[in-house]
């Protein structure tokens, strides 16, 4: 039997030195193209015999680095670092999650215990200015028959000494005068004291608890529990308060929309005091302000998105019109150009290369260019108040309309970039949607302006959690934006504040 023929292998370059790991006394001299390993003389001999193609390193070596297999694995090593960092900084999340996430519900349980002690606290007093007042009222009474049953004694005790003085005197003139007055006044005291029986009733009582408090206290097994949430929620931890209210400033603010530029400057609308604000948040302060000629609420600005690395665009609903806002070196801005509109526009987002705009009047989200020619309309199922909307950047094929109604807590719509509605969430514990933003992964973020409250939704419209609420010092939230890179949400209050929560 014929052997196969082997490529005769010339001597190896003694200036190479990387061990063999299966033979540590060897150094690596060989390459099989067949098994696409690298070896020694020894694992040649022992395992490469029969293979065709075993070439010494050296020789495959030199034009290696110009080779489409290394270039390949470059980028494969490349991708599975990035995937790995992310990886590590997921872990590092969720390690802080761990911790934020145990402080929360502690603080949620001791704020539970301060809320029924303070509860209780009003009850107490209650209840024990009700026994004060029957203290005061009773002892009032009392004290008043004691001094009236005392002088009684007093006067009978001077009668009866008078009749012994007089009697023993021999003096029956005056003992017959005073026993007459004596006998007259027996029956005003007989009748006081009969009366004193009456009168000096008091109220009796004791306290019985609440029927439904001892019916719970019997059936309380425990205070709570905990709610074990959907792998997408997020823990929320407070990093700052922002505040963009100013000198300048004649009103209270309420902020209606927020867009971060960059990690040091965010660009809020400020309805009440009719301004467009450039805010550094490094140093918090106010770095521009931008207002229209004029005053009331045709120069009122609403919401606003960011449109390139400079660029802006922001509605003034009662205006009619989208002005689109070029941010300078120097922080100031200015109006590159103005787009009118047949309706008031509200709510303002990016959709691919185009805006996506809310109305009210009538009812309607509509896709724009940004010379503002309209793409396309969708009326949907709004009602009066579809005020905000927001799209899924990751994807890009879905919209969020936030819309609320009066009364009622409103809706959050799922629409496609076609029109069709997808989802609808509601609940009652998110009264009022307005602001909404969606992170990464296709979760939505929605303020409930009346509710004083934040949910995660999912890209479906299903719930995840209440994120934020009144105990995070929420109030009246308006508007949100989710910061991507950072993970962050920066919430635009009516009080003259953004709130800012990292988000693990």
């Amino acid at each position: 039997m014929l052997m196969p023929q082997v490529k005769q292998i010339k001597r190896i370059n003694k200036d190479f030195t990387d061990i063999c790991e299966k033979h540590k006394d060897c150094v690596l001299e060989y390459y099989c193209h067949s098994h696409d390993v690298v070896g020694c003389l020894k694992c040649k001999k022992a395992e490469h015999r029969n293979c065709k193609e075993v070439d010494l390193i050296s020789e495959v070596a030199s034009s290696f680095s110009s080779s489409e297999e290394l270039n390949e694995l470059q980028t494969t090593l490349k991708k599975l670092l990035k995937c790995n960092n992310d990886f590590k900084n997921d872990i590092n999340r969720k390690t802080k999650a761990v911790r934020i996430q145990a402080e929360r519900a502690k603080s949620v349980v001791k704020r539970l215990r301060t809320d029924i002690d303070e509860m209780f606290d009003i009850f107490e007093k209650k209840i024990n200015r009700s026994i004060d007042d029957i203290i005061s009222m009773d002892e009032t009474k009392l004290l008043d028959i004691e001094l009236r049953v005392e002088n009684q004694s007093k006067d009978l005790n001077e009668n009866l000494l008078k009749i012994s003085n007089y009697k023993t005197k021999g003096n029956m003139r005056q003992l017959f005068v005073t026993a007459k007055r004596a006998k007259h006044s027996v029956k005003i005291v007989s009748t006081d004291l009969e009366n004193f029986g009456e009168e000096s009733d008091i109220q009796r009582y004791q306290f019985v608890p609440e029927p439904s408090i001892v019916e719970m206290l019997q059936n309380l097994t425990e205070i709570g529990r905990l709610d074990i949430k959907n792998k997408c929620a997020k823990v929320p931890k407070f990093e700052k308060d922002i505040n963009v209210r100013f000198p300048c400033d004649d009103k209270e603010c309420v902020i209606t929309g927020v867009e971060i530029m960059s990690e040091s400057i965010i660009i809020a609308a400020d309805h009440t005091n009719e301004s467009v604000k450039v805010v550094d948040t490094v140093n918090n302060y106010l770095a521009s302000v931008h207002k229209l000629d004029g005053s009331g609420a045709l120069i009122k600005p609403f919401d606003l998105v960011k449109t390139e690395a400079t660029q802006i665009a922001v509605t003034y609903p009662y205006r009619r019109k989208i002005h689109l806002l070029e941010l300078a070196d120097s922080c100031s801005l200015k109006v590159k150009k103005e787009m009118d509109m047949k309706s008031e526009c509200f709510g303002i987002d990016r959709i691919n290369d185009n805006l996506v705009v809310s109305f009210r009047k009538p009812p309607s989200v509509k896709i724009l260019t940004f010379t503002g020619t309209i793409v396309k309309t969708f009326k949907g199922s709004f009602t009066e108040f579809p005020d905000y909307v927001s799209v899924n950047q990751a994807q890009q094929d879905y919209m969020y309309v936030s819309n609320w109604a009066s009364p009622g807590p409103g809706t959050v719509i799922s629409i496609t970039k076609e029109g069709n509605t997808m989802a609808v969430f509601k609940d009652d514990k998110l009264y009022g949607p307005h602001g909404s933003s969606v992170d990464k992964y296709g979760s939505v973020y929605v303020c409930g302006r009346f509710s004083h409250n934040v949910f995660q939704i999912s890209d479906t419209c299903d719930i995840i959690q209440e994120i934020l609420n009144k105990g995070d010092g929420l109030k009246g939230p308006q508007c949100i934006t989710f910061n991507c890179e950072h993970n962050k949400l920066y919430i635009g209050m009516g009080n003259n504040s953004i709130k800012v929560f990292q988000l693990y």
